[in-house]
């Protein structure tokens, strides 16, 4: 049995959201053919379709496709053969996701198709079509609050790689694609097939831990003019550049001649996080940036990022990025140190 994927794409969108899920896909009829023979049957037959025919420029303008298929051309008996309609993402997702034609196509493949996903921004598509109202999806951690705001009936998963809500599946960003492509291969063909294909593309069957590990924390506040905002910028400023030191609410308050109603009330307008929840993303970025680029051990890491110990430095970094700090150092380091390992049997 061949299943039919079809890739929406458009111009501005992210050449990996076509080619990741595209090859992963083609290594699974490569797969199929080594266990069942070179005469099987294909697995996925992929096709693209845009809102225009000819060449399309992805984002960058570096890589262009040649697309012969429009939205409106594909017609609903297609649709009604068709396993899977993927929507890519990409920069100019939010802008295009208004498209009549594009809304029309999705809405069509969303009645008709076995299945229909997203990658990336893509989700926005599928949001503005009403597809994901009440249920449950991922994005680009950069784009979940944004997709969130705009749309309030969808459960946004920031922290999700892949999510499937009934027959709509979703994935996070960029890369994220190729998860999402191995967890349908699995789905379809059983985990043998599909670890072996991930073998093959030399990628992880499923990564451990959720988006939040790829996130920057963003510790800047808004910028202010009263004088209350002076001050508060004034205590972020000397939270990040002490993070060792001894940053309890009274402990601040009494420094900064202020009461510690007082400045929890003003830090928490000021900053949208309480005292103690800044101080540990404060102190959780110190130990990023060492894990990243030192060879200090956890328990220096953790006593220079101002954690009392080792364990509380684990327990912080795992429920804030859902893996250890041993974990994120092995997958984050400095690339020099990356390039000397041997590549995976």
């Amino acid at each position: 049995m061949t299943r039919r994927i079809m890739i929406l794409v458009y111009p501005g969108c992210m050449a990996l959201d076509i080619v990741g899920p595209s090859d992963t896909f083609l290594m699974a009829n490569t797969v199929v053919r080594e266990h069942s023979g070179q005469s099987a049957e294909a697995a996925y037959d992929v096709s693209l379709v845009a809102p225009t025919l000819g060449s399309l420029k992805t984002a960058g303008s570096i890589i262009t496709i040649n697309v012969d298929r429009r939205c409106e051309d594909v017609t609903d008996a297609e649709l009604d053969d068709t396993d899977l309609v993927l929507v890519s993402g990409g920069v100019s997702a939010i802008d295009i996701r208004t498209d009549p034609g594009m809304l029309d196509f999705i809405n069509r493949a969303y009645g008709r198709a076995n299945r229909i996903g997203s990658i990336c921004t893509g989700a926005f598509l599928l949001a503005e079509a009403g597809i994901i109202g009440g249920r449950k999806a991922a994005t680009h951690w950069r784009k979940a609050k944004v997709l969130q705001e705009a749309y309030p009936d969808v459960e946004v998963e920031p922290a999700s790689i892949v999510c499937k809500d009934g027959n709509v599946w979703t994935s996070g960003g960029i890369t994220s694609g190729i998860d999402l492509a191995l967890s349908i291969v699995e789905e379809d063909l059983g985990p043998e097939i599909a670890r072996s294909v991930a073998r093959l593309m030399v990628t992880h069957m499923a990564r451990r831990g959720g988006q939040n590990q790829y996130e920057d924390i963003d510790l800047d506040a808004p910028t202010r003019v009263g004088a209350a905002d002076v001050v508060m910028q004034e205590i972020l400023i000397y939270i990040r550049v002490h993070p060792t030191r001894d940053l309890r609410l009274e402990t601040l308050a009494e420094q900064f001649n202020l009461t510690e109603k007082t400045l929890a009330r003003h830090f928490k307008s000021f900053s949208g996080r309480t005292i103690g929840k800044y101080v540990e993303e404060v102190r959780l970025v110190h130990a990023q940036a060492r894990l990243e680029n030192s060879g200090e051990s956890l328990s220096e890491i953790a006593r220079s990022s101002g954690f009392p110990s080792n364990e509380a430095l684990r327990r912080a970094f795992s429920k804030r990025f859902s893996i250890t700090p041993a974990e994120f150092r092995a997958r984050f380091r400095t690339a020099a140190e990356q390039v000397q390992r041997p590549a995976a049997e």
